[in-house]
């Protein structure tokens, strides 16, 4: 123990030199703290009441997530005409943050969190009278939960205090970067050009989901999305593909060419990259062992009805239809115009994009379900409405919009004028037997029977169904004739083409 020596007989006199020592206590608030001499009052970041622009709030219910004293509840805003018609967009939930003050710790997670970057904690601070802790009867006590429930506007947004700012909020606002070919490697082939996510990459891209299921509301098939997401994180892939199969029979093709609305109105996407739902949902399929998710399909499957269902065509709509009404206990057949199923998912889109094997693979699933598939067979033709109406309890016509739509201006039935999806389906048949990685001269001698492949091609369009066929006779010049001259001509301005951005790029490397 250190040794303090011997006390004064004077020490208890030491005291008196502080006697008319001006204090260092404060009397908060009644007087300023001078210890920030260029701002009044409080700290510059003094966490007070919330602050919420609710323009920019989404709902996404994150702070009420995160909140460790639940002091947060989702809420509508009443009596908000103006808020109400925004919250009516895809993308906002309608709902925003109330916040109990008396559960409040002013922790300031919330605000570390908040997605849209709209939530912030003012200068202001709460004053009510003093508080008699003896209540009498409950409405006492739901008069004073009203003086401290507040949904925080912008009221005191002119008087900002903690702010989070993107570097050092709690969220990840980088996408994992998933591997693809340089133009130089795919623009002489039909090769995939997306690699897919590994499985340390897909794990650290679902890590940045805060499942607010914001997306699901623009999603087309709405998908349980943040499920799938946290199975992917969790790393139990059977999981997440029984999520996929409940709302999609074609994960794998959704999962490379669906468009993926979803991440338009990702709330990580307000401050930073948008979650890769996309990638994640091909990773699935990509690593989802096929024997396991039959077992786990077949066990979804109701017993047989003894009704039997005739389908006509096997695009997307056929095969989503066969997949439901399989697992619903029919007995289903599809007849098909031409030598195997997919439609415009194996004769439209190009195989750099979708490729057979994993359409295929897609299909397997459905086939293993009872669905039997008749090639080759044009009904009209080769068999008979008629007769199908007699045979089966329901006919459902799948045939889809398989024809291009010609332009009615001067000169659109010249020749050499072809429509897009006319013109794809002629090259994507012809090209199917053939290597897409090493494609030669000599394996263009099919496609040229039906189209000469042209040095000089103008494509008028700026949609994606644009860039598929112009990225597709981009290669074939370049195979044939060692470069590309393709140009592309639209209506819409750059910023205001109705194709994806990653078709725009890529195209323009190519």
């Amino acid at each position: 123990m250190k040794d303090f020596g011997k006390k004064s007989a004077f020490s208890p006199y030491y005291l008196l030199k502080n006697l008319f020592k001006k204090p260092d206590t404060i009397r908060y608030p009644d007087e300023d703290l001078d210890v920030f001499p260029d701002t009044p009052g409080c700290s510059p970041f003094y966490r007070g009441l919330h602050t919420n622009d609710l323009t920019k709030c989404i709902g996404c219910g994150t702070c009420a997530d995160i909140c460790p004293t639940t002091a947060i509840n989702m809420v509508e805003v009443k009596d908000n005409k103006e808020l109400a018609e925004l919250d009516a967009e895809n993308g906002r939930t309608g709902e925003h943050p109330e916040i109990d003050y008396g559960r409040c710790c002013f922790c300031a997670m919330c605000v570390d969190v908040c997605t849209s970057s709209s939530l912030k904690m003012s200068r202001d601070y709460l004053q009510t009278e003093k508080i008699d802790l003896f209540l009498d009867g409950p409405t006492e006590v739901n008069n004073l939960k009203e003086k401290f429930t507040i949904i925080p506007s912008e009221n005191h947004g002119d008087n900002v205090g903690f702010d989070t700012p993107d570097d050092l909020c709690w969220l990840d606002l980088k996408r994992t970067k998933m591997g693809e070919l340089k133009a130089k490697e795919r623009s002489g082939s039909f090769i995939e050009i997306v690699k897919g996510f590994s499985k340390e990459e897909a794990v650290k891209e679902a890590s940045r989901c805060v499942e607010c299921g914001v997306c699901q509301s623009n999603c087309p098939a709405h998908m349980d999305i943040p499920d799938y997401i946290k199975a992917v994180w969790e790393d139990d892939i059977p999981k997440a593909g029984e999520i996929l199969y409940n709302t999609n029979p074609l994960p794998g093709v959704c999962g490379r060419i669906c468009t993926h609305r979803c991440e338009d109105v990702c709330s990580i996407s307000l401050r930073g990259e948008a979650v890769s739902i996309r990638w994640l949902k091909r990773y699935i399929t990509d690593t989802l062992d096929e024997d396991k998710l039959q077992t786990i399909l077949e066990g979804n499957k109701l017993a047989n009805n003894k009704k039997k269902i005739a389908i006509i065509g096997s695009g997307p709509s056929g095969l989503s239809a066969a997949y439901y009404l399989a697992i619903s206990g029919y007995t289903v057949e599809v007849f098909e115009a031409m030598p195997k199923p997919g439609g415009v998912l194996r004769y439209g889109i190009p195989s750099y994009r979708l490729p057979d094997a994993e359409l295929d693979k897609d299909i397997r699933h459905i086939e293993k379900l009872g669905v039997k598939f008749h090639f080759n067979t044009r009904v009209g033709k080769k068999i008979k409405y008629s007769d199908l109406k007699k045979k089966y309890n329901a006919v459902y016509i799948a045939i889809g919009l398989t024809e291009g739509k010609k332009l009615r201006i001067p000169g659109y039935d010249f020749k050499n004028v072809y429509t897009a999806m006319n013109l794809l389906r002629t090259i994507r048949r012809n090209l199917a037997q053939i290597d897409p990685v090493n494609i030669t001269k000599k394996d263009l001698v099919k496609v040229e029977k039906l189209y000469k492949i042209a040095p000089s091609v103008t494509v008028i369009g700026g949609g994606n169904v644009a860039f598929d066929i112009a990225r597709t006779l981009a290669r074939l010049q370049r195979i044939k004739y060692g470069k590309v001259n393709v140009s592309l001509s639209c209506l819409e301005p750059k910023g205001k083409m109705l194709s994806d951005d990653e078709e725009i790029n890529e195209g323009q490397e190519e």
